[in-house]
Parts: C-alpha cells; sequence; structure tokens
C-alpha cells in the first residue's frame, strides 16, 4: 500500500520516488538513513536564536545548534525532512536547494508522512 501524492505532474519527481519506496523500507532506517536529495535547510531573517528547535526536537538526528544567536544545520547530520522548517513557531527556518521547488509545491501533501513517520521514530 503506497502513499498517493495528487497534484504533481507525471514527469520525473523525486518525492514520489521516496513516497513510493517508504513503504518497503523500515521506518527506523528510513528516518535515520535516506536523504531527500537536493533539500537544505537554513535560517532566515525570521531566526531569533531561541533554541525551541532544540529544546523540543524539531529535529530527530540533532542537526542544528545555535551558533552566534541564530539556527545552524548540520548539511551531514540533516535528512531534509523539513520538520523544524514546518515546527518554528516564528518561521526562522526555511529550505532551500535544487529540488526545494518541488517540495514546496507538494508540501501540504508531504507534510503529514512526513511528521507521521518522525512520530513513529519518536515510538522507537
Amino acid at each position: 500500500m503506497g502513499v498517493r501524492v495528487s497534484g504533481i505532474n507525471d514527469d520525473y519527481s523525486p518525492i514520489r520516488e521516496i513516497l513510493y519506496a517508504l513503504p518497503r523500507v523500515p521506518k527506523e532506517l528510513a528516518v535515520k538513513f535516506a536523504k531527500i536529495p537536493g533539500i537544505h535547510i537554513r535560517a532566515n531573517d525570521n531566526c531569533r536564536g531561541c533554541g525551541l528547535c532544540i529544546k523540543r526536537e524539531f529535529c530527530k538526528v540533532h542537526a542544528i545548534n545555535i551558533i552566534d544567536g541564530k539556527a545552524m544545520i548540520d548539511d551531514r547530520r540533516c535528512r531534509g525532512c523539513t520538520r523544524c522548517v514546518q515546527m518554528c513557531p516564528h518561521d526562522g527556518l526555511e529550505m532551500y536547494g535544487r529540488t526545494a521547488y518541488i517540495l514546496d509545491s507538494t508540501k501540504k501533501h508531504v507534510d503529514p508522512v512526513i511528521n507521521k513517520m518522525m512520530d513513529d521514530f519518536d515510538k522507537l
């Protein structure tokens, strides 16, 4: 049973490929090791350096640190799930990169899937 993503045309989409593969991959492995290619996260001007992203564990792989009053994302750890972008109450984090436009356009369909995965990961 796969995840249906509507609103995406039939052109190649890395997100579609990942969503189709997810039911065949154990969730704990997908969360820990899967990286959405081309997605990067950075703090924007709205970042207050409040540290809520760390205190509330927005990032399950601990890729966020506060340095010089701003959130800094460690690209080596970041999986590109965008959970931190969704959860920051100040909209202080943003995604960028080659495929960010794909995620942006399908965000309302992908977010529930990613958040469910992360919630399941918390229960491990």
